[in-house]
């Protein structure tokens, strides 16, 4: 008798109170099937009824959608573009980072705009040149990341946090100004919303971000141009390819800064360092680029590893 074990971990588990069910994301798509048995171990977190690993029935399904417009190659799309779906785009149905597959090519969904009922995706991502076009119709594939399971005995009340990604295109959402009260952007491909936009200076426009005071932001460039960056102070001009992190500085429910310290609401009610002189940094310049973004680091994650052990038996006659 021999057996393998195929072990994923790291991942990010959210909550769903009213089913007792945690809700599990990977950063990449998983190998197990539906109804396949699992180990739970490692958690992050201790609950009542955790004695160190779970048992579990996995739940995954793979939701598929329909192209509603027709798509071009690369060649005349580019590798970031949108495409016009019909399915469910809500939340955990869809979200950042799902990998989807239609024809030959695997997509990967930068954002969602729910009201235009289209995905920004990023084509040939996996470096496979295949961008072919796809006629309307054409279905694309989820490639799963994520699956449900009924944790019986653990209990929380807790609505557990996962990580987010913000894709962005820098034009179109950053606030470039040094002695200036911001700029005016004008977007590229507005769908149903709105054609342009007026970014105050030290912000950055990420709809409905749902950021907190302080939460840390990692910045990645994509391969591309750095975002410019001043501090108010310093007399050397960085990018935020500089620094190894940010916190956040929400100014609205639209609208964020940056700073690289933790800071605080001053007394006239912008934000300061605390302890420091300098507060959210200032936007020098914007590449031309379509794809940077910033990962959510926060602390109320539950993360583990899922394990599925198959066992073979070998006899010394035919079954």
């Amino acid at each position: 008798m021999n057996y393998d074990q195929t072990q994923v971990e790291n991942i990010e588990f959210g909550t769903i109170l009213s089913l007792n069910q945690f809700i599990g994301f990977s950063t990449e798509p998983i190998p197990f099937v539906n109804f396949e048995n699992v180990t739970i171990s490692g958690l992050s977190t201790t609950f009542n009824g955790y004695s160190g690993t779970v048992d579990a029935r996995i739940g995954i399904r793979t939701d598929n959608f329909v192209l509603t417009l027709g798509v071009g190659t690369t060649g005349q799309t580019g590798l970031t573009t949108y495409f016009y779906i019909s399915g469910d785009l809500g939340y955990p149905t869809l979200r950042e980072n799902d990998i989807l597959g239609i024809g030959t090519e695997n997509v990967k969904v930068l954002n969602i705009d729910a009201r235009s009922r289209r995905i920004r995706v990023r084509r040939e991502y996996d470096g496979i040149a295949c961008g072919l076009a796809h006629t309307n119709t054409s279905i694309l594939f989820e490639d799963p990341r994520k699956f449900r399971i009924n944790v019986g005995a653990l209990k929380t009340s807790v609505s557990l946090e996962v990580n987010k990604e913000y894709y962005f295109i820098p034009e179109e959402v950053v606030g470039v100004s040094t002695v200036g009260i911001g700029s005016t952007i004008v977007f590229s491909n507005p769908g149903v919303g709105i054609t342009q936009k007026f970014i105050p200076a030290k912000q950055i426009y990420l709809p409905n971000h749902g950021l907190d005071v302080n939460d840390r932001l990692y910045y990645n460039k994509q391969g591309g141009t750095a975002i410019g960056a001043w501090n108010g102070i310093s007399t050397v001009f960085k990018t935020l390819d500089d620094y190894d992190f940010f916190y956040a500085g929400p100014v609205n429910r639209d609208f964020i800064g940056l700073s690289t310290n933790k800071i605080g609401l001053g007394t006239e009610g912008e934000y300061v360092g605390v302890g420091t002189t300098s507060g959210l940094l200032m936007f020098t310049s914007v590449p031309g680029d379509d794809y940077h973004s910033f990962v959510t680091d926060k602390d109320n994650v539950l993360t583990g590893d899922v394990t599925v052990t198959t066992v073979n038996v070998a006899t010394s006659i035919t079954h």
